[in-house]
């Protein structure tokens, strides 16, 4: 699970939250953090592209809330437990993919003992094979 949907910016529940306990700096703060979001990028490209979204789509925008009533003692107790699970949960990067060659995998048998290198060569000529035909397209 990530926090990304508790971030305080517009139309997130993160925002929905913020402008329901600050409804005249919600807006400012969404700003804000869309610019932080931005400048994350360089952490996790996911940043830039939730920011742009959030643009491109309108929801960095808030929506009105009325002055009355106030919110109750419960819900800013809700608020304040939402706000921790938010820095329970936030993660520079959510999401990394994790890249390797096939070439380093360790090949072994059902009994987990090291393939015979003959076996292995076997394997990696089938798959330079198969690479080969789906690169030329059949």
């Amino acid at each position: 699970m990530t926090a990304i949907n508790l971030i305080p910016i517009g139309q997130l529940d993160g925002g929905h939250i913020a402008n329901a306990l600050f409804p005249g700096k919600a807006p400012l703060l969404s700003k804000a953090l869309l610019g932080v979001a931005l400048l994350g990028g360089a952490f996790w490209s996911g940043w830039a592209f939730w920011a742009i979204l959030l643009v491109v789509m309108g929801a960095w925008v808030s929506l009105p809330v009325p002055d009355r009533p106030s919110l109750s003692s419960r819900a800013r107790a809700i608020a304040a437990l939402t706000l921790v699970s938010f820095g329970l949960s936030f993660m520079l990067q959510p999401i990394q993919v994790e890249g390797f060659e096939i070439a380093d995998l360790d090949w072994v048998d059902h009994a987990g003992e090291p393939i015979d290198e003959s076996v292995r060569a076997q394997l990696r000529n089938a798959l330079a094979e198969r690479l080969a035909r789906e690169a030329s397209g059949r």
